[in-house]
C-alpha cells in the first residue's frame, strides 16, 4: 500500500489524489472509456481542487444516471479508506459532489445511501487500481482519457497494459503539456 510522507508531497495533494482516483474508478469500472481526463489540477473557476470530467455522454436512463451517482460518491469514499481521520475535511471539500448528487437523485436519501453503498464496495473491491491511478496523478497531474483504462489494467497486471502507456506517453504531448 502507497504511504505517504508529508516530506514528499503535500498531504491535501494526496487527498485529492485518492479523491479524483475514487471517481476515475468507478466510473470507468461502470461506464468503461466514458473519461475525458482527470486532474488534481485545482480549477479556480469551478471552485474544485480536481476533477474527473467525462466524455459527452448524455446521462439519461436510470441506470446511468445511479452510475453516475455511484462515481460522484466514489471520490470521498476512497479519500476516507486511504485516510479515515480526515473525516470531517473530506466531507467538506465533497460539498460540490453532493449537490452534483442531490441534482442527480433528488432528496431521496435511501437511493442516495444504495449509491454510497455501492461505491464503498466498488472502492473496496478495485483498491489496487484506485491506489495506482492516485499514485499516477501524484506524478501526471493530469490524465487523458486513453491513460486511464491502461493504468487500471497494469494495476491489475496485464503485462502489455504498461508497456502500451509508455508508447502512448512517448508518442507526443498529452492534454495539458
Amino acid at each position: 500500500m502507497y504511504s505517504p510522507t508529508p516530506t514528499t508531497r503535500a498531504t491535501t495533494d494526496v487527498h485529492k489524489a485518492y479523491h479524483e482516483a475514487g471517481h476515475a474508478v468507478a466510473r470507468e469500472i461502470l461506464r468503461p472509456w466514458a473519461t475525458d481526463h482527470v486532474s488534481v489540477i485545482p480549477d479556480h473557476d469551478a471552485g474544485t481542487g480536481g476533477r474527473v470530467m467525462a466524455v459527452d455522454v448524455d446521462v439519461v436512463s436510470d441506470d446511468e444516471k445511479l452510475d453516475e451517482a455511484v462515481a460522484l460518491c466514489a471520490g470521498a469514499v476512497a479519500e476516507l479508506r486511504f485516510d479515515p481521520s480526515q473525516e470531517e475535511a473530506v466531507r467538506a471539500g465533497a460539498s460540490d459532489d453532493e449537490e452534483q448528487l442531490s441534482t442527480l437523485l433528488g432528496a431521496d436519501a435511501d437511493l442516495i445511501g444504495e449509491c454510497r453503498e455501492r461505491a464503498r464496495a466498488c472502492v473496496a473491491e478495485h483498491w489496487t487500481e484506485v491506489e495506482a491511478l492516485a499514485n499516477e496523478l501524484l506524478v501526471h497531474p493530469l490524465l487523458d482519457g486513453t491513460e486511464v483504462p491502461l493504468i487500471l489494467a497494469a494495476a491489475t497486471g496485464d503485462p502489455t497494459a504498461r508497456a502500451y502507456l509508455a508508447s502512448y506517453r512517448a508518442a507526443g504531448p498529452r492534454r495539458g503539456q
